[in-house]
């Protein structure tokens, strides 16, 4: 059953990754929903009573509305009509589905649909038009007078429980399935059996073992003799077998299937019926059932009982709802980034120029050449931000009445546009932002609500050897750098953090900005997202205090990792005889969102031995590049402490150095290869 129910979630897994990309693509989310609404619609069209087709797909037709569901729903059962009945039966069926999905286009938006009459009487009363119509062009009897107002009746009962959405009501989904299992009931397959018996009887024996077991089988034995009527009654056989495998309670589901068919074929004989399709069916659907269990589907969501998940669903549900935010904010519109020059000088127009007497010489008869004397001057004017005299054309200052009053309304529209622009642009940055961070968060609870793997831990093969040694300004007690290691799973972090400026202040942002980033990670974030996250807060907090960072992240498992820096100086790597430098000067964090503002992520091995030194920026320079040259081949300790000691006392900033070798286990010796490849990569 573990297998089984491994199936099970990842089925759910990939149900709901097919669901969130198809809410990103609302074009492939309305194909889905036409195709599966015509599909419905093609099977509940074969339902019938007396050997007498039933509009139960016109429910399907009139409950979601007028869209792609509702148009599906109505090519597929008139198809459906068509295709099992014959035109003239078909005809009424077809006129009375057209009227309903006529009339939810022309009313679509002005129907009152939270009323739950409304929409089923509205299907009622168009269907009752062409039924009306064919009623009165034959022999009106009792009996077709009374046929005719069952299926009325029938029509409104489905359309008032498929109204609300399957997804989301459990009566809702009942009604649908019972819709489907009486098309499916006479809907026959090689050798005689009936494709509603198959699934009858196998929805009856997964849940003959609970409660919901007696009224799932007599629900779906109704559904069968009335539709498809056989010599023995399908409602008597299915509740038999469910009654005595609900008392009997056999340990083995073979057992119990056992059980079940052996009901069936008593029922079958006791009442003196010779069906063997019946049977076929019964006994096919109870095989296919065997690998189901009850519990996906009964203890989780309950007949009675609104809908309930697990923590796990709960956090992937979560993660859903943020990644759509995400991705509304990611498609929000951005704002230009020069003002308008038209929206300026319109501005300045409806300002000052309104009350000239030269209005209608000037914006009316030479419209032309005043906007090509505004539109010369525009480039001038937007490069110096301000206009002045000498921007406008002589032809211009000749006409103008006001000169000095147009020119002050000019600057004065485009200092307002440009701080308009500057606050949209403060806008657009924060939404980046925002979005950043609730991806992260939906990635996070993704993975956290993910069931854990049956995979062994994988044991460390390297061993590491760190050596740190840092050293205030001017011998003072206080460094503004900060550095930490810690390990997480199978990667070991190594952090340095260099606050901006020296003594406490930038100590205390250096310790806090190090104290988020491994908080975050050993919470279950990527190094990338958790960096972005730094830069985010950095921009919403607008202090001007900023760190630089370096994070190692390095796998204890293969000894390969990855450097990620971020506006610290470059980094070291001594390998094979020589200095090798890693990275480039950049901005810290805290400075622009997007793309251009990212850390830098450089990947690196350190499965022979290699030593990475990392510094902060008063321990960067020529003087440790020679002191590296010389002395590489020290223990990680010294090196480090003979890097401090090479610098010259008269250094303005904090210097902090780290050095970092990894030992690798006997056992790994002899198997290290060149193109050994990382377990688990990151996300970068």
């Amino acid at each position: 059953m573990n297998i089984t129910r491994r199936l099970h979630a990842c089925a759910q897994r990939s149900v709901r990754a097919v669901q969130a990309r198809l809410s990103e693509r609302p074009v492939l989310r309305a194909a889905a929903q036409a195709a599966g609404a015509c599909l419905a619609g093609l099977i509940v069209s074969r339902a019938a009573l007396f050997d007498r087709p039933l509009p139960l797909a016109l429910a399907l037709v009139a409950a979601p509305g007028f869209g792609p569901a509702a148009v599906g729903a109505f090519l597929g059962a008139a198809v459906g009509y068509l295709l099992f009945w014959g035109f003239s039966a078909a005809l009424e069926l077809i006129a009375g589905g057209f009227l309903i999905l006529a009339g939810a286009c022309i009313f679509h938006g002005l129907l009152p649909r939270d009323r739950r009459w409304f929409v089923p009487a509205c299907a009622c009363a168009l269907y009752a038009l062409p039924g009306g119509v064919c009623l009165l062009g034959g022999r009106v009897h009792a009996f077709e007078i009374a046929f005719f107002l069952a299926k009325l009746a029938m029509l409104g009962a489905a359309a008032a429980a498929f109204a609300a959405a399957p997804e989301k009501s459990g009566r809702a989904r009942r009604a649908l399935l019972l819709s489907l299992l009486a098309g499916c009931g006479r809907i026959a397959l090689p050798g005689g059996v009936t494709l509603g018996t198959i699934l009858a009887a196998g929805a009856v024996f997964v849940l003959s073992a609970e409660p919901s077991g007696l009224f799932c089988a007599a629900a779906c034995g109704l559904i069968l003799d009335i539709s498809c009527p056989q010599e023995t009654s399908f409602c008597a056989m299915l509740v038999f077998a469910a009654l005595v495998c609900r008392t009997a309670k056999p340990q083995k589901k073979l057992l119990r299937a056992a059980l079940f068919l052996a009901c069936c074929l008593s029922c079958t004989l006791f009442t003196g019926g010779k069906d063997a399709a019946m049977l076929s069916g019964a006994a096919l659907g109870t095989l296919l059932a065997l690998p189901l269990d009850a519990r996906q589907f009964s203890q989780a969501q309950p007949l009675d009982a609104p809908e309930t998940g697990s923590t796990g669903e709960k956090l992937e549900r979560i993660s859903d709802v943020l990644s759509y935010i995400t991705r509304i904010l990611d498609r929000s519109g951005t704002c230009s980034c020069e003002p308008q020059s038209a929206a300026v000088f319109d501005r300045a127009a409806e300002r000052v120029c309104r009350s000239c007497g030269k209005y209608g010489v000037c914006w009316n008869e030479c419209a032309h050449d005043t906007y090509l004397a505004l539109s010369g001057a525009s480039t001038r004017i937007l490069r110096r931000g301000c206009a002045v005299r000498e921007d406008l054309p002589a032809f211009f200052l000749e006409r103008c009445c006001h000169v000095g009053a147009f020119l002050a309304a000019v600057n004065e529209a485009l200092d307002e546009r440009l701080c308009q622009l500057q606050y949209q642009a403060r806008l657009t940055e924060s939404r980046a932002i925002l979005a950043d961070h609730y991806r992260f968060l939906a990635r996070a609870l993704r993975e956290l609500g993910a069931p854990e793997g049956a995979e062994a831990v994988q044991p460390s093969n390297f061993t590491p050897e760190l050596g740190f040694r840092a050293r205030g300004v001017r011998a003072n007690s206080v460094s503004g750098d900060h550095g930490c290691s810690f390990t997480c799973g199978e990667w070991y972090y190594v952090l340095l953090c260099d606050g901006m400026g020296t003594g406490p202040d930038a100590a205390n942002e250096s310790r806090t900005a190090a104290k988020l980033l491994r908080s975050m990670i050993e919470s279950g974030f990527d190094a990338l997202g958790a960096l972005q996250m730094l830069n985010g807060v950095y921009l919403l907090r607008q202090d001007g205090g900023f760190s630089t960072v370096d994070l190692l992240q390095v796998s204890l498992v293969t000894g390969e990792g990855f450097l990620h820096k971020w506006g610290a100086p470059p980094s070291y790597l001594l390998q094979e005889g020589e200095v090798i430098k890693i990275g480039t000067a950049s901005p810290p964090p805290g400075l622009g969102a997007g793309e251009a503002h990212q850390a830098e992520c450089v990947k690196l091995s350190l499965q022979r031995e290699q030593t990475l030194v990392l510094v902060s920026d008063g321990a960067a320079g020529e003087e440790t590049e020679q002191y590296l040259a010389r002395c590489r081949e020290q223990p990680v300790r010294e090196l480090a402490a003979g890097i401090l000691g090479s610098i010259e006392e008269t250094q303005t900033d904090d210097q902090t150095a780290v050095a970092l070798r990894l030992h690798p286990s006997a056992a790994w010796k002899k198997h290290i290869t060149s193109k050994a490849r990382i377990l688990s990569k990151p996300h970068i």
